[in-house]
């Protein structure tokens, strides 16, 4: 799990950066599949390798719309 802040910047084409030290373990882990998704209810961004994501976002998948919007 990482967590923290981290800067982050986009490039001309729009595509976001992973910080050095997160690339190879995220290689390792996930193959580089990812998902990024904004946080319930903040402005923060939350990123999740795909198997992660694939088990996380199934109960909210389920969820009435108004709920998933609440969060």
């Amino acid at each position: 799990m990482f967590q923290g802040s981290y800067p982050l910047s986009l490039d001309a084409k729009g595509r976001m950066t992973v910080p050095a030290e997160m690339r190879e373990q995220l290689e390792t882990l996930c193959e580089g599949n990812l998902t990024v998704t904004r946080h319930f209810g903040t402005t923060f961004l939350r990123i999740y390798p795909q198997p992660e994501w694939e088990r996380t976002s199934w109960p909210v998948s389920r969820a009435p719309p108004a709920r998933r919007r609440e969060g």
